[in-house]
């Protein structure tokens, strides 16, 4: 959870994070508050909705609503440079 808390508080005003849960996933709200992790919107969708193979998914999507970047699985710290990477382009 250490790496979602430094995506969440990034200092990128146009970067925004967006949790998806499925409709059965009930606890998430209050696993959120738990882990002390704030993201700017809690969306519910039903699975196979969005294009995601595996949990945890991150996807960077841009303004236009595309999928930029995937990342599938926890991240090694490669995968977390990355993601951060990434985010400079935004």
């Amino acid at each position: 959870m250490a790496f979602y808390r430094r995506v969440a508080t990034r200092d990128a005003p146009d970067v925004r994070v967006v949790v998806a849960a499925s409709p059965d996933d009930t606890g998430i709200r209050e696993y959120l508050k738990a882990e002390d992790l704030e993201p700017d919107a809690l969306v519910v969708i039903e699975r196979g909705v969005l294009p995601v193979s595996g949990t945890p998914t991150l996807l960077l999507v841009d303004s236009e609503g595309v999928v930029t970047h995937a990342w599938i699985g926890r991240l090694d710290a490669d995968g977390e440079a990355d993601v951060f990477n990434a985010l400079v382009g935004f």
